[in-house]
């Protein structure tokens, strides 16, 4: 009997092998990361006789943008699917982190589409973290704060921005992106004139004096990234600052490095985010988010980080942080990791900078059918308004699961909890006036102080977004009645939710 391992780096030698012997075993690791053409290339190796084991996460899905997609193995006709959900790797406490994702996942279009049909995506499961309770922990504060105490640890990104970004900030040069910034719209710089610049005071040398600073590892290989990737970036960014500052009279981009630009001769920094954002041209993200970060503080900003983190080549084992995006990231893990802010806000479905305000949506929809608590009556249904494809939640999926000790969670997640425990609050709030005039039924046309998108929810809506979503994660983590899920979930002590203006800044929760 052959057995033949296949991973990702050795497809190709699909190409070569003998499957004329009978009883051959072909084990296809990280299954979820295949194209189609791969997938159908190993599938038709039964037609020769060979036994064939795709393993993999349907949930770790991260290279949709070369064609890989859960879908091309789950499709597949004749299979038995077997679940592995215990990990080794973490205890309970961050388990019960990565399933918050999971369930966001399975109350989304990327398991149920909006006619109530099940896709073909993945198989909805929970992890089960296997060791023990007081082995692995999740953490309400930034783990930043005292890197001296909590070193080695793993920063995790969704882009390259984010990390160069908290790596000025641990040199203490958050000022750079303060003093950089203004509240102009992206591309206007009427306020800077000539004389600002040259007379900018900012010490960066003497703070840098005054500072320690952490050991940084940049993780990665190849050329897309780790070092090499963030070398190419570093002259992106030079290009497109000089389009930053040119204004309104723009200027050229070099063919060789902006070959997407290549047949325009003259072009602004708006007409290149136009672009940017209509064509998805993603490998200028980095470029594109520190420059709206640092504006003319840019050059500054990356000249530093070259020399305090490119230039010293620490290796992981003698690195204080490292520095990584969760792709490179992957099959990898850390005893602390920190998730930066760029990853999936749920409660806003939006997480990048660069997308302007008029295109984000409300955080929740009503597609499928459901039925009242208590009754037959059918109705929508409420569901998380994520894409039907794309891999931003599974990202947040894989960047959680590579902790083993420490997680400390970003606020872009611990958002969509603060939310749940406000409609934990206002639905009790209903269902004791309920009880209190003998009606165990709220009204469903009275107004609720929640506004989302740019509607006020009825009460009788917010009823059903909260018997739909927050209260069957609430089961789930085990969250009583009388307790908060921000407090069980990070140990940290919670005033109740309240919806006066002290607590939220107004007398309504507005969600964008």
């Amino acid at each position: 009997m052959r057995f033949v391992l296949i991973d990702m780096q050795g497809l190709w030698r699909c190409f070569y092998c003998d499957y004329s012997q009978q009883s051959q075993i072909l084990y296809c690791c990280q299954c979820q990361d295949l194209d189609a053409c791969q997938v159908d290339l190993i599938a038709k190796q039964k037609d020769y006789g060979a036994q064939i084991f795709f393993v993999g996460d349907a949930a770790q899905t991260i290279y949709s943008f070369r064609g890989a997609k859960s879908s091309n193995v789950m499709s597949l006709p004749g299979c038995v699917d077997r679940l592995l959900t215990k990990s080794w790797r973490f205890g309970p406490a961050i388990a019960r982190v990565a399933n918050i994702a999971l369930f966001v996942k399975e109350h989304c279009p990327q398991t149920t589409n909006y006619e109530g049909k099940t896709k073909k995506q993945w198989n909805p499961y929970r992890v089960e973290g296997s060791r023990g309770e007081d082995e692995s922990e999740v953490v309400a504060k930034s783990l930043m704060t005292d890197w001296k105490k909590n070193k080695p640890i793993a920063l995790i990104g969704r882009t390259n921005g984010s990390l160069i970004i908290e790596a000025l900030a641990l040199m203490g040069l958050s000022s750079l992106q303060q003093q950089g910034c203004d509240d102009d719209t992206v591309g206007d710089n009427s306020s800077y004139n000539d004389e600002e610049l040259e007379t900018d005071s900012f010490d960066v040398d003497s703070i840098l004096r005054d500072t320690e600073i952490p050991k940084f590892h940049i993780n990665g290989r190849g050329e897309s990234s780790g070092i090499k990737r963030w070398r190419t970036s570093m002259s992106q960014i030079e290009h497109l600052y000089d389009l930053y500052m040119a204004k309104e009279g723009g200027g050229s981009l070099p063919r060789d490095m902006f070959p997407e630009f290549s047949e325009a001769s003259h072009i602004t920094w708006d007409s290149f985010l136009e672009a940017f954002v209509a064509r998805e041209l993603t490998k200028y993200s980095q470029a594109v988010q520190l420059i709206i970060s640092y504006k003319k503080n840019t050059i500054k900003a990356i000249h530093v980080f070259q020399a305090k983190v490119m230039s010293q080549m620490y290796s992981m084992d003698e690195a204080d942080i490292i520095l990584t995006t969760c792709h490179a990231s992957k099959g990898l893990e850390f005893d602390n990791v920190e998730l930066c802010n760029d990853f999936l806000n749920v409660s806003k479905a939006s997480y990048s900078c660069y997308v302007r305000e008029d295109h984000r949506h409300p955080a929740f929809l009503c597609p499928t059918t459901a039925e009242y608590p208590g009754s037959k009556k059918r109705r929508f249904g409420w569901q998380f308004n994520l894409n039907s494809y794309g891999d931003d939640l599974n990202l947040l999926y894989v960047a959680c699961t590579r902790a083993k000790k420490t997680l400390s969670l970003p606020e872009s997640f611990k958002s969509i909890l603060s939310e749940f425990d406000l409609y934990h609050h206002l639905v009790g709030n209903i269902k004791r006036a309920a009880a209190s005039k003998a009606d165990k039924k709220p009204c469903y046309d009275e107004e609720s102080t929640i506004i989302l998108g740019k509607a006020k929810l009825k009460k009788g809506q917010l009823w059903e977004l909260y018997y739909d979503l927050c209260n069957p994660l609430r089961r789930e983590l085990g969250i009583s009645d009388d307790c908060m899920i921000m407090k069980e979930l990070f140990s940290i002590n919670i005033e109740q939710p309240v919806e006066n203006k002290s607590a939220y800044g107004s007398d309504e929760m507005v969600i964008p």
